[in-house]
């Protein structure tokens, strides 16, 4: 399907939880710019995308991708824009970054984990709640009623350990005529019946991950309501612990929603998923929600087993413990996963736009060190067991912290507003045990100007969301929403 946000792209391309965060031990530049006409130039637009058999961008006006560049030089060099950040403000920073605090947005609510503007608004947002609700807020005012109550389709307890809940949204790149977004929440029995028998063969169980598409009553750009009687699942999978569900779900700027998930819970891995490449589960997985192929989606071009035939067909990269909040820059298309540890470390990796088929360690590593040590690694390749060659060489993480300096790494946002000029291009990021709220820069090839905000505590920290103009917000498990701005 050929969306028309992706159309503007090509033009622009070829002219210019609380605690269900928390870690636990009881737990291309192608070769040249696209041409058009009835099929793309011969080489991929866009810097770093990979080689192989297209670039990711068609020509303007063409429906067929190029010949691929290898991501070595040339193309264009612009910003390549993920969904909905058309009002992104994509330019270079300017002048040093201000003392930041925290501004109230909205009434408090329950037990807020994500928050994010609805496309084509002004002023209207939805937040989720971890028990399933999807509050509505106008004018910063919370609108009485639900936009959407899968209270009795979600499964959540309330049990320290327990990370179950209502945890990630994300709308369709054509939401503002379509009217189409996504949740991920973890199924309830009835929803486990409505699925049935999984695709490999397991029964449906509560509990398990679910991927499900709604779609609003009435305008998009003005409805206060979801249609419940809309819901389609798009993608099931069982989950054998009530933690490491992941979170975070995302379109990128190829128009595929990526989904977060973890290793299955428990602790150290004990249920061998980390570097198992068979099952989508500890993994950022990659999926056509506009295909049918598979019954209810598609796999796209590009994912992992195109190049590792042995692994599963979604799996964009893995080898992740519990990446509960992950984030596209909207300016660049770069992915940044904020992946929980499990008692030492916590970790950043930052993956250059459509650069996956990437292998982050876990469970041979955790933060940049061997599982189980303090010290970071010399090399990757020595925590791996001897006589062990992984599918995928290891990826480091861009930065990493002790469990000295927090506990549960909650990954942000980059920061695309105007508000503050010397921020733009920042990835900040928080920590849900010890309150801090960091930064850092990605150069393209390391992380730059990593610093802890000393003036920013956000204790309870679920997520860091982004407004239509690129500023950021934050949500509170004690129910607080805030957005961040400069304290002068």
């Amino acid at each position: 399907m050929q969306h028309s946000w992706k159309l503007l792209g090509a033009f622009a391309a070829v002219t210019a939880f609380g605690v269900g965060a928390c870690s636990s031990d009881g737990s291309s530049g192608g070769t040249g710019a696209t041409t058009g006409g009835t099929s793309a130039g011969t080489g991929g637009a866009g810097a770093g995308d990979p080689g192989g058999t297209g670039g990711d961008i068609p020509g303007a006006g063409g429906d067929v991708q190029g010949t691929g560049g290898d991501g070595t030089g040339g193309g264009d060099t612009g910003p390549v824009r993920t969904p909905h950040a058309d009002d992104f403000d994509c330019s270079p920073p300017q002048g040093a970054v201000p003392s930041l605090t925290l501004e109230p947005f909205a009434s408090p609510l329950h037990r807020p984990v994500f928050i994010t503007q609805i496309p084509g608004s002004t002023d209207r947002f939805v937040a989720l709640e971890l028990d399933g609700e999807i509050e509505l807020i106008e004018n910063g005012a919370l609108v009485d009623g639900s936009f959407l109550d899968l209270t009795g389709r979600t499964s959540r307890e309330d049990n320290i350990y327990n990370e179950r809940g209502l945890i990630g949204l994300a709308f369709h790149p054509d939401y503002v005529t379509n009217g189409l977004f996504y949740v991920h929440h973890t199924a309830s029995g009835s929803v486990a019946g409505e699925i049935g028998t999984h695709p490999n063969g397991a029964s449906a169980n509560e509990g398990d991950t679910v991927i499900v598409e709604y779609k609003v009553t009435g305008d998009p750009s003005s409805a206060t309501s979801a249609d419940p009687g809309s819901a389609r699942i798009v993608w099931s999978h069982p989950q054998p612990a009530n933690n490491h569900n992941g979170g975070t779900i995302a379109f990128g700027s190829d128009g595929m929603l990526y989904v977060a998930l973890g290793d299955g819970g428990g602790a150290d891995d004990q249920y061998g998923n980390g570097q198992d490449i068979t099952t989508p589960l500890a993994a950022i997985l990659r999926i056509d929600v506009d295909g049918r192929a598979e019954g209810e989606y598609s796999v796209p071009p590009g994912n992992l087993r195109d190049t590792v035939p042995t692994a599963h067909p979604l799996i964009w990269s893995y080898g992740l413990r519990n990446p509960y909040r992950i984030a596209f820059d909207g300016c660049t298309g770069d992915l940044y996963i904020g992946d929980v540890g499990q008692s030492k470390h916590e970790e950043v990796n930052v993956e250059a736009r459509a650069q996956g088929g990437k292998n982050y360690g876990w469970s041979y590593m955790e933060g940049n060190a061997c599982r189980g040590e303090t010290n970071p690694a010399s090399a990757p390749e020595e925590c791996i067991p001897d006589g062990v060659v992984p599918e995928v060489p290891l990826t480091l993480p861009v930065t990493a912290y002790p469990w000295t300096g927090g506990a549960s790494v909650v990954g942000g946002q980059v920061y695309r507003g105007s508000a503050i000029p010397g921020l733009r291009g920042a990835y900040l990021y928080g920590d849900y045990v010890h309150g801090q709220l960091r930064m850092l820069r990605w150069n393209g090839s390391s992380a730059e100007d990593v610093t802890e905000i000393g003036s920013v505590q956000v204790n309870g920290i679920t997520s860091i969301g982004q407004d239509s103009k690129g500023e950021l917000l934050v949500t509170l498990m004690s129910g607080e929403l805030y957005r961040i701005v400069a304290a002068d």
